[in-house]
């Protein structure tokens, strides 16, 4: 018998006991105003907020935050005049500016927001090569801490790729001088819908 398997056959044969994994609690925020908290959160952080009445309002907000003539890139199909996923061809995002997504769950307690790769089109790199990085998020989807977001998306799903971002890029590493911009996005502009 090989060492290989040799080496395996004993470690299957000396398995200690398997114990339960422990219950984890659910640690709910104690803030009453989970829109108000993320907010502060985010703009703390950096990031600037806007909220908005309706989904038709979204178009005036980026337009209005990036007046200059930018590549725009969404990923949200309703915006009228930016240009929307249709290729996964790497060179369709060269000189993308500002990128449009959807956030699935906001958390108040750090401002990070949940995407998966349905929501970036199947674009993973998109909200990592902008220079811009723009998340349309629902306030129904604002949770308390990163205890309820990991309950609220339960186990994995179909997705091969998830990520939290949490503001912009930013870095205070080299000489202790800060950054903004350093491994992605130099803006992060977050806004809420009803």
């Amino acid at each position: 018998m090989p060492s290989k398997e040799t080496i395996l056959t004993k470690i299957k044969a000396n398995r200690p006991n398997l114990w339960p994994l422990p219950d984890v609690p659910i640690f709910e925020t104690l803030a009453t105003d989970k829109k108000k908290l993320f907010i502060q959160i985010l703009e703390r952080g950096g990031s600037k907020v806007h909220c908005v009445d309706d989904s038709t309002q979204i178009h005036q907000v980026i337009t209005t935050h990036f007046p200059e003539n930018k590549r725009m890139v969404s990923a949200l199909p309703f915006l009228e005049g930016i240009e929307g996923i249709t290729t996964l061809h790497p060179d369709f995002y060269e000189g993308t500016e500002v990128a449009i997504i959807e956030g699935l769950i906001g958390v108040a307690e750090n401002g990070a927001l949940w995407v998966t790769e349905n929501e970036l089109g199947d674009v993973r790199v998109l909200p990592f090569i902008a220079q811009h990085l723009v998340m349309v998020i629902s306030e129904k989807n604002i949770v308390g801490t990163m205890h309820e977001a990991y309950k609220k998306l339960g186990l994995p799903t179909t997705e091969g790729f998830g990520v939290f971002i949490a503001g912009p890029s930013k870095t205070a590493d080299i000489e202790q001088s800060l950054v903004i911009g350093a491994q992605g996005a130099r803006s992060l502009l977050v806004i809420l819908t009803p």
